[in-house]
């Protein structure tokens, strides 16, 4: 799909879905690479999950730096974002794609045979979600994170920086200009 074709693509499913989308465009290739830049690539048997992949921003970058020994799973509830995300990167050897809620990522690792995962990488829109739902989740990715896990997502606004704080103690803000709107990345340990 082409950046324009891609752009339209998202823009139509915001228009449709705004609570669950939280962005007119895709992120950026700025923010892209901030996301994943401190990921251990190199690590043996790196368990890597997305939350809301969305169009695949972040996921192909992910995937390309993916060792053999290591599992991906990529969770997507947009039925048209997860068909394109599925038909692209399902047949990639240790990468399964998921149309679920990631309120059901304790299931979708079980399925795999998985208790604790190394790096969790949001594009869900914390904000707009119910603030019970968010809380549900924020403590599913503390609790399915290694004991040196990181959980890495990005937010417009620090709005919700607290409530971060609250499962995770430790975070690091990184301000990303170049992405519409700007964002922050906030590594959580």
């Amino acid at each position: 799909m082409t950046i324009i074709k891609n752009n339209i693509a998202f823009f139509k499913q915001f228009l449709k879905h705004p609570r669950n989308i939280g962005a007119l465009i895709p992120s950026s290739t700025k923010l892209s690479n901030k996301m994943i830049e401190n990921i251990q690539f190199k690590n043996k048997n790196n368990s890597i999950v997305e939350y809301g992949a969305g169009t695949g921003s972040f996921t192909r970058l992910i995937i390309d730096k993916l060792e053999p020994d290591s599992i991906f799973i990529c969770i997507e509830s947009n039925e048209t974002f997860y068909e394109d995300l599925f038909d692209k990167y399902n047949n990639d050897i240790n990468v399964f794609v998921f149309n679920e809620s990631v309120e059901n990522i304790q299931e979708i690792l079980e399925k795999k045979g998985i208790k604790k995962v190394d790096y969790i990488i949001s594009g869900i829109p914390f904000a707009s979600i119910k603030k019970d739902i968010a809380c549900n989740i924020l403590a599913e990715t503390k609790e399915i994170l290694k004991e040196n896990g990181k959980f890495i997502t990005f937010q417009y606004s620090l709005f919700k920086l607290s409530f971060f704080k609250s499962e995770f103690p430790v975070i690091r803000k990184q301000y990303i200009l170049k992405n519409f709107p700007p964002a922050f990345v906030l590594e959580c340990n």
